[in-house]
């Protein structure tokens, strides 16, 4: 059954400041596959997507696997449900037991005007939720981000966008054309099962990437019960060095930091580090991660690095002692974005699963500068904005950064949030055992166009006609070429010197590793 609601519109209505050049979480065309929800089949678990049109807008939603299609006309301001039938569950819903293998279980949804989508797989007692990124902001190299699987197995779910695409995953390659879906799970276990954080996936054309962990006892080994994660990564290339990672007011959650490069310098204030991590901070290399526990009371934690970090945070358990009475929610996971990524406005509703739920609390969790907060208002509904100075602010562990959970008491409004010195926005929902928590907007900036080489570095990189030039370096090294969308074109070993490529007028970024450190440059090819 498919049905209109004021759900989410994430612009605020005649605004948005978010700068030209920036990439946000906004399109027109999108791609989805769910993984299994702890061993549910399809037909018993409840999948929707919602999708929130700024303008008016005609949508379409496509299932590869069986071709099959259903339109909707939505209005300006307006949220579309689509429960996602049973009889149609099964094209877009992976069964682990099947194990590693290639389907066509994906969903895309497209629309003639610019819209956000999100998506939903819910059981009772077992639920998550993601935002969707649109196909312009996918990119080529990711770094899972989950966590221990319990009674289940860790695993990501890889959409593929474009014909004639390779995924190369651990040694193997995998081609996959438009539509077509890699599923990867590790081997089923009753506890302790394999967790895939910090394996890097890449690929020769961009893909969707999905963490689909079946369930998770966060943290284990002792606190119960478990839920599927379900959340969308951002590639690599629009990761960040400044993380604020506020806390909901279950007061207290797990966070994981991933390094995507060797040589990273992580500091941390406000997390407490735990046992478990691949790594130790301060210095990380390519692919470690380390998990820190987070309190409200303390002001979560503020995280600064010299390169490119990805963040999850992690709703834990609700029999964890630090969570308050009347004890509620159990495991998700959002990817939280860096001060980069911020945007001027969003607007959020409750996510309302079906009947099937015990999910009766929303909020949404806010985080700006602690200067400017003053300038955040709120607008439920259509009504005119009203300013939250005097909410409960909650002074980060970095105190130039502040966060406040807002409760959305009125599932039938929508709630507008914006601050013109910008801010980042979770949403989130608990019940008995089950809860959501998602990135509700943001940017997609690309990281490697603001990097910048120290002038002390002798080696320069320079393109002339079809040669790239290298100097200054300390013999042979090895290169990356990528667009400004963060696409990787080409990649070269043993270089010395020069090495001819085959690059369009435009601009690149050229990273070169000699000895063990890496440098990243623009360069223009005229």
């Amino acid at each position: 059954m498919r049905k209109k609601v004021l759900w989410v519109v994430i612009i605020l209505l005649g605004i948005i400041r978010v700068p030209a050049s920036a990439q946000v979480t906004m399109g027109t065309d999108f791609w989805v596959s769910f993984g299994d929800n702890s061993r549910f089949s399809a037909g018993v678990v409840n999948l929707q997507i919602k999708v929130a049109a700024y303008e008016a807008t005609e949508v379409r939603f496509t299932f590869t696997e069986n071709g099959s299609t259903s339109t909707a006309s939505i209005a300006a301001g307006e949220a579309y449900l689509f429960d996602i039938p049973s009889g149609l569950a099964d094209a877009v819903y992976y069964d682990w037991s099947t194990g590693t293998a290639i389907s066509s279980k994906s969903l895309r949804i497209q629309s003639d005007k610019p819209v956000h989508v999100y998506a939903l797989n819910q059981r009772l007692n077992s639920s998550d939720a993601t935002n969707l990124f649109p196909v312009n902001t996918l990119g080529t190299d990711y770094h899972h981000i989950s966590y221990i699987p319990m009674v289940g197995s860790d695993g990501y779910t890889i959409v593929a966008t474009e014909n004639g695409t390779a995924i190369y995953d651990n040694g193997d390659t995998i081609s996959l054309s438009k539509g077509q879906v890699y599923s990867h799970y590790g081997p089923f276990a009753v506890a302790l099962g394999e967790d895939f954080t910090g394996r890097q996936i890449t690929s020769n054309k961009p893909v969707a990437y999905f963490v689909t962990n079946t369930a998770s006892f966060i943290p284990l080994p002792t606190i119960m019960y478990g839920e599927n994660l379900f959340q969308q990564l951002m590639p690599v290339n629009a990761w960040g060095k400044e993380i604020v990672v506020p806390v909901t007011r279950r007061e207290v959650e797990r966070v994981r930091i991933v390094a995507s490069q060797d040589s990273t310098t992580i500091t941390q204030t406000g997390g407490i580090v735990q046992a478990g991590g691949s790594g130790t901070l301060p210095t990380l290399y390519k692919g470690q991660f380390v998990e820190l526990e987070i309190k409200l009371a303390t002001g979560g934690c503020y995280i600064s690095a010299d390169k490119p970090v990805g963040v999850c945070s992690y709703l834990v358990g609700m029999q964890h002692p630090s969570v308050p009475t009347p004890k509620t929610g159990d495991p998700s996971i959002a990817m939280v974005p860096s001060v980069e990524q911020f945007v001027d406005a969003t607007t959020i509703a409750p996510f309302v699963p079906n009947d099937r739920t015990t999910i009766d609390e929303h909020y949404a969790l806010l985080v700006t500068s602690t200067a400017g907060l003053n300038e955040t208002t709120m607008s439920i509904g259509r009504a005119r904005p009203i300013s939250l100075k005097d909410s409960t602010w909650i002074s980060s562990s970095n105190p130039e950064y502040s966060f406040c959970n807002i409760e959305l008491s009125d599932a039938t409004q929508s709630y507008t949030f914006a601050n013109p010195g910008r801010l980042a926005i979770l949403g989130y929902g608990v019940g008995p055992y089950e809860s959501y928590y998602y990135l509700a907007a943001s940017a997609v900036r690309n990281s490697y166009t603001d990097i910048k080489v120290p002038a002390s570095l002798a080696g320069s990189v320079s393109v002339t006609n079809g040669t790239l030039y290298l100097k200054g370096f300390s013999g042979n090294v090895s290169l990356d070429i990528y667009n400004l969308a963060g696409r990787k074109l080409a990649g070269y070993e043993a270089v010395s010197g020069s090495v001819p490529v085959s690059l369009d007028k435009g601009i690149y970024i050229v990273k070169v590793k000699d000895k063990g450190k890496s440098f990243s440059y623009k360069i223009t090819k005229n």
